[in-house]
């Protein structure tokens, strides 16, 4: 399980850098590419909370020393999702080469906050909860 969601984490934080890279190609190929790397990063995100929440989240949601790890962790995914929202409700694909300085520092804050989360979530989220659920099964 814990394997598993580290690949996923690795695979979005590729994912995001893939978007820092948008800027090397051509305006039609860069909006068909954005708007691939946009779903298929959706998929995974969403993939990952739910593995996240049915593997360890359920698990630990009684326990009173998990709460604020728990609270932290779904703080972080709202944050992102909300982050990732507004980013892409101001640059549709069609508007991503209008200003692309502003649409690179745009994405430069989401790929920045989106390798700040992952580094917590892998280093501090995962061997965490690893541990509180090793303590619930004892």
């Amino acid at each position: 399980m814990f394997a598993d969601i580290r690949a996923l984490f690795d695979e979005i934080l590729a994912m995001a850098e893939a978007f820092d890279r948008l800027d090397t190609l051509e305006p039609a190929d860069k909006a068909r590419e954005l708007i691939r790397l946009r779903r298929d990063y959706s998929e995974k995100n969403a993939r990952v909370a739910a593995l996240i929440e049915a593997q360890i989240c359920q698990p630990l949601e009684s326990r009173a020393d998990a709460q604020p790890l728990l609270r932290r962790y779904r703080d972080m995914v709202n944050e992102a999702r909300g982050a990732v929202a507004e980013h892409q409700a101001s640059w549709p694909a069609t508007q991503i080469d209008t200003d692309p300085d502003a649409y690179h520092l745009s994405v430069h804050r989401i790929s920045e906050m989106q390798s700040d989360h992952l580094a917590w979530k892998t280093g501090t989220f995962l061997p965490e909860a690893e541990r509180l659920l090793r303590a619930a099964a004892a």
